[in-house]
Order: C-alpha cells, then structure tokens, then sequence
C-alpha cells in the first residue's frame, strides 16, 4: 500500500472513530445533529484535500514522464485522411462503409502501435469509440499485414513518416 492509500485508510478509521464519538446516546438530539452536520463538512474538506494531492501528484507524473514516442494521434488521423482522400469527419465519424473503415482500422492500428497512448485514449479521438474497437483494429490489422505486402508496404510507407 502506498503512502496516499495509507492516508485514506488511516483517514477512514479516523471518520470511523469520530462519528462514532459523535452519536453518542448521552447527548442531546439537536447537539449530535450540529456536531454530525461540522464533522461531515469537516470529513468533505479533507477529502477533498486529498483528493487535490492525487490530482497534483498525478499531473506532476504525467509532466515529468517524457513521452518515449512523441507522434500524436491527430498527426496520425491527418496523415491517413490526406494519403486515403477521405476527411477527418469521415475517419472519425459512424460511416461503417469499406472507404472508410478500411482507413480507419489503419489510422487506429498506427496510433496504438506508433503512440504510447492507452487504447481508451485513442478509442476517444476516433469518435469516442470503445477501446476493444481500436484493439479489434490493431489485431486485424496485424494479421492482414502477414499475408498482404501491399497493405506492408503502405504501412511502412506511414510507419517511416511519422
């Protein structure tokens, strides 16, 4: 367990401790109701402090990780809708038609190959798709790429531009 679960785990046998102080049988209704009212401000304040710790931590993560492969998706998405003639609005769009799937399944295969970004990443920039749409793409093209050399060499054509 890292240091910010153990955080949330002493912090939640601590909210644990002080409600069960807080409801004791021996003082009056209106007393507990205030003091339940203070301690869940109390509670949400801390939460989100620590929840605005994770956010930073994340974000300085993602700041100082250097991005081993710096081609981008868009670049990608660009490159395939100029050499295949087709707008972006097709590529990314919900046209299932064989002029623009087949671009799409490459545009998709490129970026989860040639990107370090996570499938959910690039199933949003193709039209907020699911990720196993972009995996399914990546696998067929894959296995189309053994027994076509036509279809290798396009890709190694847009493997050696990006």
């Amino acid at each position: 367990m890292g240091p910010i679960e153990q955080q949330f785990a002493t912090h939640a046998h601590e909210v644990r401790s002080r409600l069960m102080n807080t409801v004791s049988p021996s003082k009056p209704k209106e007393i507990k109701t205030i003091e339940i009212v203070d301690e869940k401000q109390h509670l949400q304040a801390r939460i989100d402090s620590l929840l605005d710790q994770l956010k930073f931590a994340k974000d300085e993560i993602d700041r100082l990780t250097p991005d081993v492969n710096s081609t981008s998706i868009a670049g990608i998405i660009k490159m395939v809708c100029e050499k295949e003639e087709i707008t972006r609005r097709d590529l990314v769009g919900s046209r299932r038609n064989k002029e623009v799937c087949f671009p799409r399944q490459i545009a998709c295969y490129l970026s989860a190959t040639q990107t370090n970004k996570a499938l959910t990443v690039i199933a949003k920039s193709f039209g907020d798709r699911d990720h196993t749409t972009i995996l399914h793409a990546k696998q067929k093209i894959a296995a189309l790429r053994t027994a076509d050399k036509e279809l290798d060499e396009k890709l190694k054509w847009y493997e050696s531009k990006l």
